[in-house]
């Protein structure tokens, strides 16, 4: 390794560091350290803005261990130990007698990088960060960071309560209502939507997420309509294969009317309405090896009568 800070050395040097990157020492070094970097680590309404794009990198895994004991300790609410499966697989006992000498208390002391301790102490606010793929279509990737939102989700923020309960969200994401809800979200996440030359960056590394479909066909719709350029629209196939027409009748049971007007999760509509500059995302894999995959986004750029012409601007995890 080339050495390009320092001077001629044998295993040995002095480094000058800026001062803007030095934190003084005042008898607690880890104190220091992470007071420094999370300001605001036991205010919850603050909690998401003190932990974006911060981290503290340790050398090693003990110290690793010693920083993640430390800010634990900072949180004096109740936790719960979580174990690691305490068995081996049936493919390890098999072979060459590995379960004996890799033994269960030998594995469980085993601290490897990329790898959970045997023992995670976890408590309601705690930062954690995926170490494996879980739901790459969910976003539930490794390095994925959860905190706050999972606790929402978990019925643990807020109060006792009957399927009912008030949740005190973060002013940082929170709107105000200003008579048009959907127009106001739809301004404040994409603020250049109609701008083309803005338009990829402002869509890159956003989106509006909805708790039923008729929402995202009313966000969709009026996310259109903001655009005043000539549309097309595309229909669904409009006839039964003949392998249901001559099972046992179903083609009489399922119309085509029936199944036109069913609105189902990864199945896009009946009628879709595009126009050159909308965002769409592809739900089915079409083209592995050129990244034409389920979730890839593309801009639709021209309208054919029985194709679609569109610019990749993010690409699915698949590819």
């Amino acid at each position: 390794m080339l050495d390009s800070f320092g001077g001629t050395n044998d295993g040995e040097v002095t480094i000058d560091l800026p001062s803007d990157i030095v934190v003084s020492n005042f008898g607690d070094p880890l104190r220091i350290i992470i007071s420094t970097i999370y300001l605001s680590y036991m205010n919850h309404e603050e909690l998401s803005n003190c932990l974006h794009d911060r981290a503290i990198l340790a050398p090693t895994l003990e110290v690793v261990d010693e920083v993640n004991q430390f800010m634990m300790s900072l949180d004096q609410s109740q936790g719960r130990v979580y174990l690691s499966s305490d068995s081996i697989s049936n493919s390890d006992l098999t072979s060459n007698g590995l379960a004996e000498i890799h033994s269960v208390e030998f594995l469980n002391k085993l601290k490897c990088s990329g790898t959970p301790n045997r023992e995670l102490l976890l408590k309601v606010g705690t930062p954690v960060m995926l170490l494996r793929n879980i739901d790459h279509s969910n976003g539930l990737c490794n390095g994925t960071r959860l905190s706050y939102v999972a606790s929402i989700g978990d019925g643990v923020i807020g109060g006792p309560n009957d399927s009912e309960v008030a949740i005190q969200l973060p002013i940082d994401i929170v709107l105000s209502n200003s008579g048009d809800p959907l127009r106001t979200i739809v301004s404040n996440i994409y603020p250049s939507y109609m701008n083309p030359e803005e338009l990829i960056s402002c869509l890159h590394g956003r989106a509006i997420l909805a708790p039923t479909l008729e929402i995202v066909d009313e966000v969709n719709q009026f996310m259109i309509s903001l655009d005043q350029s000539q549309g097309r629209v595309y229909f669904s196939s409009d006839s039964i294969s003949n392998s249901d027409s001559t099972s046992n009748g179903l083609a009489e049971i399922h119309s085509v009317r029936f199944l036109n007007n069913l609105k189902c999760s990864g199945t896009p509509n009946h009628e879709l309405l595009l126009k050159v500059g909308t965002p769409v995302m592809l739900l089915m894999n079409i083209d592995l090896s050129n990244g034409l995959c389920s979730g890839t986004r593309l801009i639709i750029t021209r309208l054919g009568d029985y194709m679609l012409e569109g610019y990749c601007y993010i690409k699915s995890h698949k590819s």
